[in-house]
């Protein structure tokens, strides 16, 4: 495994490196859900209520959904990177595979083509990084699509119960 990674070069280093970081912003982010759809009752009750300490007396449809949106936007950050990853592994890949044929073009000019080993072998390293760039993107697309699923969810939710402790008493 480690010569594969040594024969991937600084491109797998950095796909590792955005792997890490991703999937670990990826399970945060689930906790985080998690933990926020567990409590939603208290956090729709607190929207309501300060949004009742700023002495909206009439509150209003759209002021609701502001509340909300500013509650839900905060969820959202870190979504971006995940979705950043999700797009440049794959591209990624694509920079050390073409780099990795470069260089055993290169060798094949010194050498000939009087060691096909040679050939096959840089060939091979390059098309490491292409496998790894999909590997680190499949997992990143999957996780940002059921991130921003239950970011929807957390706001339709959010929204009904802070519309329905709003207009309970009227």
């Amino acid at each position: 495994m480690m010569q594969m990674i040594q024969q991937g070069g600084v491109v797998l280093y950095v796909l590792i490196a955005l792997n890490i970081l991703g999937l670990a912003l990826i399970f945060t982010k689930l906790f985080v859900y998690w933990s926020f759809k567990n409590n939603l009752d208290d956090h729709a009750l607190g929207v309501t209520t300060k949004l009742k300490n700023l002495g909206a007396q009439n509150i209003s449809l759209e002021l609701l959904k502001d509340e909300v949106s500013r509650k839900v936007f905060k969820l959202e950050k870190g979504l971006g990177l995940i979705r950043m990853v999700a797009s440049i592994a794959p591209l990624l890949g694509l920079l050390g595979t073409v780099w990795g044929i470069f260089l055993t073009f290169q060798v094949i000019s010194k050498t000939g083509l009087d060691s096909p080993d040679l050939f096959a072998e840089g060939i091979s390293s390059a098309l490491i990084t292409t496998v790894a760039g999909l590997v680190v993107a499949i997992p990143h697309v999957i996780g940002f699509q059921i991130l921003t699923g239950q970011l929807d969810y957390i706001e339709q939710e959010l929204e009904d119960h802070v519309t329905t402790l709003a207009f309970k008493g009227n």
